[in-house]
């Protein structure tokens, strides 16, 4: 179910939006209509300053301690871990996945277990692997009318437990289902604790649970691996859910931050400021049992989790007074007599020589440094020898911040941003702390260029920012973005590190670079570093730190942008890198992949291609990929075609060429929103949206060859005024029996001063091509005339184009004969309370070269009324066929009830001068996409928290009939589907190739 204070925030927004204008809709009012008639005139859909729609379109943790002598010890998790010469890698778009390292030149995915979700965790125990993820999603197919015994839908985390006594075939034998979403897991001993935040919004669909915001702490015993249970939970309210809980945890005790405003101070007055509640659990039971504790309130906010510690008997924090702006941090020490009493023995202010924002914490032992940034920033070190007296000692004066500080007893190595030179470039520093009173910077390493990040969150950061003693190194698996490129940097920074009786510092080496968010690096045999990120991992030689060598690399996640089968064995993947900008480099492949598992680790062939490319074609017996590359030197794209051919299994490319590319066409008479408006409103901004026509560079005509459009954009400004003109630019592509490539001279015309794009669809040979010239009347634009030019494709040297035609908004299919176009119109309406809305229509004209005659008209989004909108969700015209989805809600004057409705409408188009409604079909989805037609099904994106396809068979076309529901994992839409014989193929980028086995 949505949630109803974001409904509410949204719909109070609408409602100021629509009923905060002043001016009068100036008249006409178009809503009747005659068969015959050819001058029209349509609601404005760009309407720039007027009113118009908005569219729809791994280890033991040297951070927490042993509090009670405990033989147990405190293991966290992590995505990737190595043991002996097997990698497991937990990847947030195909699962856990099993990597053999036995040949260390060829590393090899030998399994892989989809469980998804967003990757938590990861433990590895007694051939047991523990998968923690979060975001998990558990469609209810009942609401389909489909039964699957489900009594209801779950959206959570999970906790999956998988067999990997045999590595190749590794086996999900339980699981546990966590409400909310898990912040946190450590294993104690023979116990997994888990810790979830609960939203109320969490729960999808209407049920009978009190929406109510929960903190929940699981225990899971796993002692026996044959017999893992839940062994207690405790489940409380949260104060607040603005930030996510934090945790330190001893073998004794889980003290569990959660934030909250207002405080009582020691005065015992109410203090309406930010503050955190401290909740210790008790968790030293060895079979799990739990009892939660003492609570008590500090002022502040614990941000992460380093700002929290237990020693000999002490918890201490380190708070800033506010979480935005400038301020005093402090620390607070408790001493823990006992689970139930825990009272405060003193608190320090730290204080810099101006408020500031605390940037990073760090307890070590009866130690703490903390720092904080403005201008130039101090890294201050505290005593805390004497808990109840702890004293602020020396500080370091230093440009930019520190983010996260790892302590080497007499070192400290942080890493942080540097601001020196006016760019906030990532840093790593050594400190020297022997001397409380007189700390020293010994060293700073800066690399990567302009801003840069981890991508581990602060909670994590330990396990990605490695400082490895044994080899003198420290690694960081990193990204930024550099200024001077404008391109992204992804991989991992090597450092030499010295701590020594008589060498202390830190050396730049070679950076290792990686596809992907980098996210590990692990040393292994010798003078090798295991590099992993969210798409592959890499074996890279370090011998020379200056220049490491790549010697293996093995995909994890290609990202796959189109696909398609060759015959019944074989299919075509087109891949690309997922990091890029406009001048970057990036690189695709085609990859000759098994039908029967299209998302092998191991593609039969790979074509390396130069570019992003996003579309495969088929033509004749050939192939063509295409796609763009960055102009540098014209400041543009460049459109980029390969041919290719597939012969005794082999890709080869044949021939490529390249010509100047503009704009991907953008149109704005697509579906849209049917919002009011009152009748003496005016819009009160400018109007961009619309919709892009579909997500490939180039068409394919009927005879097979390739089609571009572009637009060329120029503008004018003259006292404070602009004028504004597209081009529109047409050329085709001829790929010849032997692959060579042939482009015909471009095609274009000039659409009128400030005329904007309409739509552009291609039926047989010919290109329809509507656009919106805006009309003033009373000085205002509410309205345009929409107007549609024919391109006749049917010459490849020879483009004709039609006249102007003036059409009632935009063409968006033509009849088989091409006598007939189809138009999806707009008006404007007023109802009874004197609002203006707008009504959709659909219209059938007779096409002549001078004029189109209208012959039908029929209404399909009809005007709202009062509390209530409707849009549509997508449509689609096929075979004198037009199928589309109208999603509609109202809401009562009190914002507390509300009712969807989602129907599927098909309209028979046959009779030009008579269309009609055949059917409309209620549909579960509250939210729905695009749509495509193939092997005569009907799929249908859909979207409830999750991404999905629906399928309706087109047995008979005009009463489609539900197939079934096809859950993807991430999100896609049914323009990424394609098809052969009983199987349907979905791309879903990192997610991969998805297959729908049609019934």
């Amino acid at each position: 179910m949505y949630n109803r204070l974001i409904l509410l925030i949204f719909l109070v927004f609408l409602a100021g939006g629509i009923l905060g204008c002043e001016d009068r809709l100036v008249e006409p009012v178009i809503n009747d209509w005659q068969k015959g008639q050819s001058d029209f005139l349509s609601a404005n859909r760009n309407n720039r300053g007027n009113y118009a729609e908005d569219t729809a379109d791994a280890g033991t943790n040297k951070g927490e301690g042993n509090d009670s002598g405990s033989s147990r010890t405190i293991e966290e998790g992590d995505i990737v871990r190595l043991i002996n010469k097997t990698l497991f890698v937990l990847n947030q778009y195909r699962g856990l996945q099993i990597i053999s390292l036995e040949n260390i030149s060829s590393p090899e995915v030998i399994s892989a277990v989809p469980i998804y979700g967003y990757p938590v965790e990861m433990y590895i125990r007694d051939n047991r692997a523990y998968i923690v993820v979060s975001n998990y999603f558990s469609y209810n197919w009942g609401l389909l009318g489909v039964a699957d015994g489900n009594n209801e839908p779950f959206y959570g985390s999970i906790i999956r437990v998988v067999d990997i006594s045999d590595l190749k075939v590794p086996k999900i034998i339980g699981g546990f289902q966590i409400e909310g979403n898990i912040t946190d897991t450590r294993i104690v001993g023979d116990v997994l604790y888990a810790v979830s935040n609960q939203y109320s919004y969490y729960y999808y669909g209407g049920n009978t649970r009190d929406n109510k915001d929960l903190t929940s702490v699981y225990a899971i015993n796993i002692a026996d691996p044959k017999n893992i249970f839940v062994s207690d939970k405790l489940v409380f309210d949260r104060s607040n859910m603005s930030y996510d809980n934090n945790v330190h945890v001893t073998t004794d005790a889980i003290f569990l931050s959660q934030y909250k405003w207002g405080y009582v101070n020691e005065y015992g007055y109410y203090v309406e400021a930010n503050a955190t509640d401290i909740t210790y659990i008790d968790i030293s039971d060895p079979n799990g049992k739990l009892a939660i504790g003492a609570k008590f309130e500090i002022p502040g906010v614990v941000i992460n989790r380093w700002q929290m510690d237990y020693y000999d008997g002490y918890f201490r924090v380190i708070t800033p007074d506010r979480y935005w702006g400038n301020g005093f941090p402090n620390l607070y020490v408790y001493k823990v007599e006992s689970k139930d009493k825990i009272t405060p023995v003193s608190k320090l202010r730290i204080e810099p020589p101006r408020p500031e924002s605390l940037t990073s914490v760090r307890f070590d032992r009866d130690r703490a440094y903390a720092v904080t940034y403005e201008r130039r920033d101090p890294l201050f070190v505290i005593d805390i020898s004497n808990p109840l007296q702890p004293v602020q000692k020396g500080a370091i004066d230093m440009s930019g911040w520190l983010d996260y500080i790892e302590p080497r007893g007499e070192v400290l190595v942080a890493l942080g941003h540097d601001d020196a030179e006016g760019q906030m470039s990532l840093a790593v520093s050594m400190f020297d702390v022997k001397d409380l009173d007189n700390p020293k910077m010994i060293s700073r390493v800066n690399f990567g260029e302009g801003w840069g990040w981890v991508s581990s969150d602060m909670n994590n950061i330990h396990k990605a920012f490695k400082v490895l003693d044994d080899i003198n190194l420290v690694i960081i698996p990193f990204s930024s973005w550099s200024y001077k490129d404008y391109n992204y940097i992804s991989g991992i920074q090597l450092i030499d590190y010295f701590n020594g009786e008589n060498v202390k510092g830190l050396v730049k080496r070679g950076l290792v670079e990686h596809s992907g968010w980098v996210q590990r690096g692990i040393p292994y045999a010798g003078e090798k570093l295991l590099t992993v990120s969210n798409e592959a991992v890499q074996v890279v030689d370090i011998a020379n730190r200056d220049k490491p060598v790549l010697n293996a690399s093995i995909d994890l996640a290609r990202n796959v942008i189109d696909f398609m089968a060759v015959d019944a064995t074989y299919g075509l993947e087109l891949s690309t890198t997922t990091l890029y900008y406009w001048n970057s480099s990036p690189k695709s492949k085609v990859n000759l992949v098994p039908l029967s598992n299209p998302n092998t680790y191991k593609p039969y062939q790979s074509v390396e291609l130069d570019g992003y490319f996003t579309k495969l074609f088929k033509v004749g017996t050939n192939f063509a990929a295409v796609g763009y590359i960055w102009d540098s030197k014209n400041g543009t794209y460049k459109v980029v075609i390969k041919s290719f051919t597939l012969r005794n299994s082999i890709l080869k490319v044949i021939d490529s060429a390249e010509f100047a590319g503009n704009y991907n066409w953008y149109y704005y008479g697509c579906p849209m929103y049917d919002y009011g408006m009152m009748a003496e409103d005016r819009a009160g901004g400018y109007y961009y949206g619309g919709c892009y026509s579909g997500g490939s560079v180039a068409e394919q005509l009927a005879d097979g060859r390739l089609v571009f459009a572009n637009l060329k954009y120029s503008y004018e400004y003259d006292e404070d005024y602009y004028t504004y003109q597209y081009t529109v630019i047409l050329k085709q592509i001829k790929i010849a029996a032997d692959g060579k490539i042939e482009a015909s001279d471009d095609f274009s015309f000039e659409l009128p001063q400030n005329a904007y794009t309409g739509g552009l669809v291609y039926q047989g040979m010919k290109a329809y091509i509507t656009y919106y010239v805006p009309v003033n009347i009373g000085g205002k634009t509410y309205y345009a005339k929409a107007f549609v030019r024919v391109a006749d494709l049917s010459s490849f040297d020879d483009v004709g184009i039609s006249k102007p035609v003036n059409v009632p908004g935009t063409v968006i299919g033509a009849s088989l004969s091409g006598k007939y176009i189809y138009t999806l119109d707009y008006q404007y309406y007023i109802d009874s309370a004197d609002y203006y809305r707008t009504v959709g229509y659909i219209n059938t004209l007779l096409l002549t070269d001078e004029k189109a005659y209208l012959q039908d008209r029929l209404e399909i989004l009809p005007a709202s009324k009062g509390n209530s909108y409707s849009y549509i969700n997508g449509y689609i015209v096929k075979d004198e066929k037009f199928y589309y989805t109208v999603f509609s809600y109202s809401w009562d004057k009190n914002y507390e009830n509300y009712s969807y409705s989602n129907v599927l409408n098909t309209i028979s188009l046959v009779d030009p001068e008579d269309i009609m409604l055949k059917s409309s079909i209620a549909l579960k989805n509250q939210s729905t996409g695009s749509m495509k037609i193939l092997e005569n099904r009907l799929f249908i994106t859909a979207y409830d928290y999750v991404s999905g396809l629906l399928v309706y068979k087109l047995t008979d076309p005009f009463y489609p009939a539900f197939e079934s529901f096809y859950r993807t994992d991430g999100w896609t839409s049914a323009d990424n589907v394609s098809a052969s014989g009983n199987k349907a193929f979905v791309t879903a980028g990192p997610y991969g190739v998805q297959v729908i086995y049609l019934k």
